[in-house]
């Protein structure tokens, strides 16, 4: 009989142990799931070009933590990357043209996320260029995208 309360004790003790541990991983990866699942916001509307007459949509982004756990690096990269391919398309169009009206759109299909930019421009000499660039960024961000048109 004694030898029957020892296991016993035992078995609780391994069944609290388990539990314990069950609770830890779970509070872990909840942990993990919020930083690489923040609410990403895309808010099309005219950005600030630097250069009068230049009109280009600019994305606006922001990123909300989910739950307990700041956004992880790579959600910030990803954003990031996303506003350097606009700042690189805004020198580009700044340098060679005099006025434009360009329009921004962001698609995520198949893995990929693209900016897709498309309006007129006028060159230095007068002009008028039909501007169609897509920027492939090399990986699909999840985020709602609002277009303020």
């Amino acid at each position: 009989m004694k030898e029957y309360m020892e296991f016993k004790i035992k078995t609780r003790n391994l069944v609290i142990f388990a539990v314990i541990v069950f609770m830890v991983c779970s509070v872990g990866t909840y942990y993990f799931w919020c930083s690489y699942h923040p609410e990403v916001t895309i808010k099309i509307s005219d950005g600030p070009t630097g250069k009068e007459g230049i009109i280009i949509e600019a994305p606006h982004i922001s990123i909300e933590p989910t739950g307990i756990a700041e956004p992880s690096a790579s959600i910030e990269l990803k954003t990031n990357s996303i506003i350097m391919q606009h700042e690189f398309f805004c020198a580009y169009i700044r340098d060679n043209y005099d006025k434009s009206d360009i329009k921004l759109d962001i698609e995520v299909q198949d893995n990929e996320t693209t900016l897709k930019y498309s309006g007129t421009a006028t060159t230095n000499d007068g002009n008028i260029d039909n501007i169609e660039k897509n920027f492939d960024c090399g990986f699909a961000l999840n985020a709602n995208i609002i277009n303020s048109k």
